[in-house]
C-alpha cells in the first residue's frame, strides 16, 4: 500500500469565523481534550467541509460534514486541500488515543475519513489481543454505526479493527492533528484525544471520555474573535479562513 506522508505547513490569515474558536486547545490535568469539529481550520478555499445542524444530538453549535448531499462514495487517496486542522497542547507526556464523535448514513459506506498528525507517528492497537501494527499517515479512520447515529469511534485497518494511538508525546507541547475528507456525507461532531498507557488503558472500557464535554475537558488558548462582521449565517468553513499551503510532501 502506498505510504502518504503529508506535511502541511500552513500560513494562516484569519478572515472570518462563524464561531469564536481557539488557535489551539489545551488538555485538562487528566490529559483529556474534546475539540469541536466546527472549529477546524480549512486548508483550501475550495474545501468541501461544511458546518451542519440537520441531525440532532450534536454538541456545541454544529458538526462538520464532508461533501454533504453527494451520494458518490468519495475519494480513495488523501489530498491536502481536503484537510481540517486542529491545534492542541498536551498537559501530560505519553500516548494519546484518537477518537471521533461521528455518524454516517451507512455502516460500511460513507463512514470514514483520513487522519494525520503532523510530525507524530501513530500505530494501531487491537483491543481483543493487544497486538499492534504500524500505521502510515494519513490513515483511514472509520466507524460502523450507520443510520446517522452518533458514536465514539475511530478504527483503522479494514475488517481488522485497530484503535488509533500516538507514539509518546511530550508534556506541555503544542501539536496539530488534521482530518481529511474521504467518504461523502461523513459527519464529525468532536475530536477527542485522551492520555493513556499505549495499551490497556486506551481501550473502550476506559469510557470516561464518552461523557466528556468540551467546556470541562479542554482549555481554550488564544481564542480568535470575530472581526467586525456579525453575520452568523455562513455555512462553509472555507469562507471562514484563508490559507496558503506552503509545503506538500507525498512519499510513495
Amino acid at each position: 500500500m502506498s505510504s502518504f506522508l503529508v506535511n502541511l505547513a500552513l500560513a494562516l490569515n484569519i478572515v472570518y469565523q462563524v464561531n469564536a474558536c481557539c488557535d489551539y486547545y489545551e488538555a485538562n490535568d487528566a490529559g483529556l481534550l474534546v475539540i469541536p469539529a466546527e472549529c477546524g481550520t480549512a486548508a483550501s478555499n475550495t474545501s468541501k467541509w461544511t458546518t451542519r445542524s440537520a441531525i440532532s444530538g450534536f454538541e456545541g453549535q454544529s458538526y462538520v460534514e464532508w461533501d454533504s448531499g453527494n451520494s458518490d462514495m468519495g475519494i480513495t487517496q488523501p489530498t491536502a486541500e481536503n484537510a481540517l486542522s486542529f491545534g492542541f497542547k498536551t498537559t501530560n507526556a505519553g500516548h494519546y488515543r484518537f477518537v471521533m464523535r461521528c455518524n454516517s448514513p451507512g455502516k460500511t459506506d460513507h463512514n470514514d475519513i483520513f487522519v494525520n498528525f503532523t510530525a507524530v507517528d501513530i500505530y494501531g492497537y487491537k483491543q481483543s489481543d493487544g497486538t499492534t501494527r504500524d500505521v502510515d499517515q494519513p490513515a483511514k479512520a472509520y466507524h460502523n454505526k450507520g443510520d446517522n447515529e452518533w458514536s465514539y469511534t475511530a478504527n483503522t485497518v479494514d475488517s481488522n479493527a485497530h484503535i488509533i494511538i500516538t507514539e509518546n508525546l511530550s508534556a506541555n507541547t503544542q501539536y496539530t492533528v488534521s482530518i481529511l475528507g474521504r467518504s461523502t456525507m461523513m459527519k464529525v461532531d468532536t475530536i477527542i484525544l485522551f492520555n493513556c498507557d499505549g495499551g490497556e488503558s486506551c481501550k473502550d472500557k476506559n469510557d470516561l471520555f464518552k461523557a466528556a464535554k468540551v467546556g470541562n475537558t479542554s482549555m481554550c488558548v488564544n481564542r480568535q474573535q470575530n472581526p467586525e462582521s456579525t453575520d452568523q449565517s455562513n455555512d462553509n468553513l472555507a469562507n471562514s479562513l484563508s490559507f496558503t499551503i506552503t509545503t506538500l510532501v507525498l512519499s510513495y
